[in-house]
């Protein structure tokens, strides 16, 4: 089965202007029109930042 994938990053600025990246995100799309979504987060990344930053994401458990 052939598939396209589009990828994406899901990043946070603070008032720094740092930014930082929370996870990738791909989008997967065969040729028998099924697709699925793949959240990858970086909790390397998110256990760094406060509550004052970095809240989550709606709709998303980034528990594990």
């Amino acid at each position: 089965m052939n598939s396209i994938t589009t990828s994406g990053l899901i990043c946070i600025k603070d008032n720094l202007n740092i930014e930082y990246v929370l996870c990738k995100l791909d989008y997967i799309f065969n040729d028998d029109d099924t697709f699925k979504y793949i959240f990858t987060p970086y909790y390397d990344v998110i256990d760094l930042l406060n509550s004052d930053i970095f809240q989550g994401l709606p709709g998303l458990e980034l528990d594990f």
